[in-house]
This record gives C-alpha cells, sequence and structure tokens, in this order.
C-alpha cells in the first residue's frame, strides 16, 4: 500500500469518525491478504510463515523473545473480538445517527 492510499484510507476514516483501532485494523488485515497474495502469486518468491510473521508483528528478524511477545500481545489487543466488536458497533451506531441528523436537515 502506497502513502497515497494510506492518506485516502485517513480521510475516510476521518469522514467516517472511526477510532483509529479501526483504521489500523484496517491497515493490517489488507497487509496480510497482499502478503497472502504476493506469495501464491509467484512461488519463487515465498515467504516462509517466520517471515510473515515478523513482518505482521512488525520486529527485526533479530527480535527478542520479549519484543516478540510484547508485539503479538499488542496486535492481539488490538484484535481482539471484544475489543473490534464493540468499537464497530458503536461506530455504526454514530454512523447511523449522523446519516439520520444529516438526512432531516433535506
Amino acid at each position: 500500500m502506497n502513502k497515497h492510499e494510506i492518506a485516502l484510507l485517513k480521510d475516510i476514516n476521518n469522514l467516517l469518525k472511526l477510532s483509529m483501532e479501526d483504521f489500523d485494523s484496517t491497515i493490517a488485515i489488507n497487509t496480510q491478504k497482499r502478503e497472502r497474495t504476493k506469495s501464491s502469486e509467484n512461488s519463487n518468491s515465498r515467504i516462509s510463515a517466520k517471515e510473515l510473521a515478523f513482518k505482521v508483528l512488525d520486529v527485526s528478524k533479530n527480535a527478542t523473545k520479549e519484543e516478540v511477545k510484547k508485539a503479538y500481545r499488542s496486535l492481539v489487543k488490538l484484535h481482539h473480538p471484544d475489543v473490534f466488536c464493540h468499537s464497530r458497533i458503536s461506530a455504526s451506531e454514530n454512523c447511523r445517527e449522523k446519516i439520520y441528523r444529516d438526512s432531516e436537515g433535506l
């Protein structure tokens, strides 16, 4: 994903008044999809599961066990179903309310 695409996604995120957690989740999901697509398109450029894990966790290959644990735990917190579901529900409710208010003004 290039800088222009990320900037557009940030603008959309702001317009929808979504949280930064939702934005980060979107970027993480897209990154994971692209990595899987890349590796399946070209068997010569396949990356190992371990390399992909380091990319997803955003840590270097020389990271300590503690650094990997910390990165993993932060991703788990970010994508936990309870947290993600509640933020998604509140975001959709806010969006619905905004659409309702805007439609009343027409």
